[in-house]
């Protein structure tokens, strides 16, 4: 991800880089809501090969190779993207980065990329690369990598891991919590209709299939009730505020106001 992110971003223009990186951001959410509206789709429905007495491949498997199809198509697509002109440079290849720059130009402006206003690059003086083994190259990461925890770096290393754990624990713990409550409380109120039941009673009680599946069922997971999908596409669109917000003030506001707030 962290290359892709800096990738991306090396070739917007410097006033629009923000707004730039948060419609990449939004993406997050497109895919959240497409990967929900998939699986309402496919799951739901018995297709694929169910022969008990053979290899299953059904709705399940189905939809996660689905779901595995746009990483594949990904992968393909960038052969055909152009080089970082940062890369080109410190492979001293000049030319190639110049006619990048030139594309860059063209494309961010609409004008003609024989206007760019730069007809040569110096060359970035970087010293040669020895090829290492895998003993030198483990040793070497590991000690750049304590570098960043050295006394000048230590409190931006310590602040920038908080706010890592905070973001990523709290994203992609909660996303891989809801959907099991919810199926949790489709469960409960379908033996207790009408009652109310608070989110820790129902992490806290062992609710019992309403289906009534038993252990010799373990390979034939139940189908989800539709509400679950209807959830988890509600949660994937909840984030659309936010990702406009930034997208229209990112550049505005800065980086450091959408970190903290």
């Amino acid at each position: 991800i962290p290359v892709v992110w800096t990738y991306y971003a090396e070739f917007q223009p410097s006033d629009k880089r923000g707004a730039a990186l948060s419609v990449l951001a939004t993406f997050w959410m497109v895919g959240n809501v497409t990967v929900a509206g998939m699986a309402w789709a496919i799951i739901p429905h018995q297709i694929g090969w169910t022969d008990p007495s053979h290899f299953q491949y059904n709705s399940w498997r189905i939809f996660v190779a689905a779901a595995a199809a746009p990483s594949l198509l990904v992968a393909i697509a960038l052969i055909f993207l152009p080089k970082s002109p940062k890369f080109l440079l410190y492979k001293g290849r000049e030319g190639e980065a110049l006619e990048v720059l030139k594309t860059i130009y063209s494309k961010n402006t609409g004008k003609d990329r024989n206007s760019y206003p730069v007809s040569s690059l110096e060359k970035v003086e970087v010293e040669a690369e020895e090829k290492q083994d895998w003993k030198t190259a483990i040793s070497e990461a590991i000690h750049k990598t304590g570098q960043l925890f050295s006394p000048n770096l230590l409190r931006v290393t310590i602040i920038m891991l908080v706010i890592n754990f905070a973001i990523q624990f709290g994203y992609y713990g909660l996303w891989l919590w809801f959907p099991e409550i919810f199926s949790k409380l489709e469960e409960y109120y379908k033996v207790h209709p009408g009652e109310t039941v608070t989110v820790c009673q129902i992490i806290s009680q062992d609710i019992p299939s309403s289906d009534n599946s038993t252990s010799s069922d373990f390979c034939t997971t139940p189908i989800p009730d539709n509400q679950v999908f209807i959830n988890s596409f509600i949660i994937s669109m909840s984030a659309a505020p936010s990702n406009l917000w930034t997208i229209l003030c990112m550049d505005k506001l800065g980086r450091r106001f959408f970190l903290c707030f």
